[in-house]
C-alpha cells in the first residue's frame, strides 16, 4: 500500500497450501533481515520465507521444517545478524544465524503458546509474548536464559515491538489494548491504546502491529 493508505500493487504472488517453495501459508509476521531482505514467517508449512524487500520477488527459505514448529513472531539484531524465530506450536523461540544456520549456543527456556518477540538492541534482551500466561517473558538474546517477566494484568499477548523511543508496546488480544511498559524496569506505563480508545476505533482483538518511520508533518 502507498504511504497514504490507498492500494499499490501485489508484493507476494498467490500460492496453494503452502507447496511451492515460495508459497506462504498463514503468514504471520515479517521483519528486514540479513542482507535487507524481507522474511515472513509461514505458520502452517514450517518456514520462513525470503524475497526480495523491493521487487517482492522469492528468494527461498532462509529457514524450514527442523526446529521451527509454527513460526509466528520474528525479531532481528542487525548487530550481529542473528534472526528470532518463534515457534508457536512448539513452545519456544530459536535463534539462527545470518545464514540460516541455527545458533545452538542460544538455549531458551519452555515457553506457553508464544506468538509474538522483539529485540531490545540496547539491553541484548528478547521480549516474547508468552501468550497462556498472560505475560510476556524477558530472555538473554545471547543464552536465552529467563530473566524476568513483564505482566501488567495483559489478557493473551500476541504481538510485542519496541517503540521509538524504547519503551516496549504488547498487544493484549483479549481485552482489545496496546500496553505499554518501560523497557529497562519492566514497569507498567499508561496504556498505549486503551480499552475505551480501542472500542471507539473499532480495534477489536489487536495481534501484530508495526510503527510507521517519521513520514514527516501530515494534515
Amino acid at each position: 500500500y502507498a504511504p497514504d493508505g490507498s492500494y499499490h500493487s501485489k508484493f507476494i504472488a498467490n500460492g496453494q497450501n503452502g507447496v511451492p517453495p515460495g508459497t506462504l501459508d498463514y503468514p504471520v509476521d515479517l521483519v528486514l533481515g540479513p542482507g535487507g531482505h524481507l522474511l515472513v514467517s509461514s505458520q502452517l508449512n514450517d518456514r520462513v520465507v525470503r524475497f526480495d524487500a523491493v521487487t517482492g520477488a522469492h528468494l527461498g527459505s532462509f529457514v524450514s521444517g527442523g526446529l521451527l514448529d509454527g513460526p509466528s513472531g520474528l525479531a532481528y539484531d542487525a548487530s550481529s545478524g542473528a534472526v528470532f524465530a518463534v515457534g508457536r506450536f512448539g513452545n519456544h523461540v530459536r535463534r539462527f544465524q545470518a545464514d540460516g544456520a541455527a545458533d545452538t549456543a542460544f538455549a531458551p527456556q519452555p515457553l506457553a503458546q508464544p506468538f509474538g518477540a522483539a529485540l531490545d538492541p540496547v539491553t541484548n534482551r528478547l521480549f516474547v509474548a508468552n501468550g497462556n500466561t498472560h505475560t510476556v517473558r524477558i530472555l538473554d538474546a545471547a543464552s536465552g536464559a529467563t530473566l524476568g517477566t513483564l505482566g501488567g494484568g495483559l489478557s493473551l499477548p500476541v504481538g510485542a515491538r519496541i517503540g521509538p523511543e524504547g519503551d516496549t508496546y504488547v498487544a493484549s488480544y483479549n481485552d482489545d489494548r496496546i500496553a505499554r511498559f518501560d523497557t529497562a524496569t519492566g514497569v507498567a506505563k499508561a496504556d498505549f491504546v486503551t480499552v475505551a480508545a480501542a472500542a471507539a476505533a473499532g480495534l477489536d482483538g489487536p495481534n501484530f502491529f508495526a510503527f510507521l518511520p517519521d513520514l514527516g508533518p501530515r494534515d
